[in-house]
């Protein structure tokens, strides 16, 4: 009789223990992508300490996340943090070594740091890949000013203004 009883209990128990799984919300794990985009948000606002916070969620999530980590590395420029942006960058570049975009970043943050050179090296290895890039040709444009290059800087920045939408300068007769 006792195990009839004991039978009945775990019976029981086993039918409560699925209730409750029908009947209790799931908790939402938050995705790669939600943690970027409250990155990018709180970016937005400023906060970009605890921006960072969130784009290291998405990576440990999906470390090939390319979007996380230039947020990241864009986040940690506007706290003025270069070398680490240019580290961030550097990670994206490796995964993707066609991302002018990000080349020109890396290009941004080094001229931020007075590393002219470095960064003229950087441009041209994006101008390479993307030589209708207007911003890439204007970061170029002010590295060769500050080393006081003035004629390749105005060259520079005239490739920047031809490239801008709309541009007299370069149109197509």
């Amino acid at each position: 009789m006792l195990v009839f009883i004991m039978k009945i209990i775990l019976n029981i128990f086993i039918l409560y223990i699925v209730f409750l799984s029908l009947t209790t919300p799931v908790v939402h794990a938050k995705t790669a992508i939600e943690w970027n985009n409250e990155g990018t948000n709180l970016m937005n606002d400023e906060r970009y300490e605890e921006a960072i916070n969130c784009f290291n969620k998405a990576l440990e999530i999906d470390p090939q996340y390319t979007e996380a980590w230039i947020n990241k590395g864009d986040a940690f420029f506007h706290l003025g943090r270069y070398e680490e942006a240019i580290e961030t960058y550097y990670g994206v570049i490796v995964m993707n070594p066609d991302n002018a975009y990000v080349w020109g970043k890396k290009g941004f943050a080094l001229t931020k740091l007075g590393r002219y050179e470095e960064a003229i090296e950087v441009y041209d290895e994006a101008i390479a890949i993307d030589p209708e890039n207007a911003n890439i040709w204007n970061g170029k444009g002010v590295a060769l000013d500050d080393l006081e290059r003035y004629e390749e800087a105005i060259e520079a920045y005239n490739m920047s203004y031809c490239h801008r939408p709309r541009s007299p300068l370069c149109m197509e007769k």
